[in-house]
C-alpha cells in the first residue's frame, strides 16, 4: 500500500454517498453477509445523519481506490462516536 492516500471532509451535500454506500455494500457481501441492505439504504443513512456539529469522515485511498471509512461524529461535549460503519457500527468513547 505504497500509494496510501488519507482525506478527510465535513459531512455535508457534496459527499459522494454513491462512493461510501458501494464500498459498504463491497465489504459487507464478505464480511456480513446476513445482512440485508442496499447502496441506496446506506447513502439515504448517511445523507438523513442528524448532528449539531458536522460530522467529519475519513476516506483512505489507495491508488485512487477507496479502500475505508469511517465517520468522527462528535455528540457531546463528553461524548465522541468513531463508527467504523462498514465493519459494523460505532464504538462510543466518553
Amino acid at each position: 500500500m505504497k500509494n496510501m492516500k488519507i482525506q478527510t471532509q465535513v459531512l455535508n451535500d457534496q459527499l459522494d454517498v454513491l462512493e461510501l454506500a458501494t464500498l459498504t455494500i463491497d465489504l459487507w457481501k464478505i464480511t456480513r453477509p446476513e445482512i440485508n441492505s442496499s447502496i441506496e439504504g446506506i447513502g439515504n443513512w448517511i445523507k438523513n445523519l442528524v448532528y449539531d456539529e458536522a460530522p467529519v469522515i475519513v476516506k483512505a485511498y489507495n491508488e485512487e481506490k477507496l479502500v475505508g471509512w469511517l465517520l468522527l461524529f462528535v455528540h457531546d461535549s463528553k461524548k465522541l462516536e468513531i463508527n467504523p460503519w462498514a465493519l459494523g457500527g460505532p464504538s462510543c468513547l466518553t
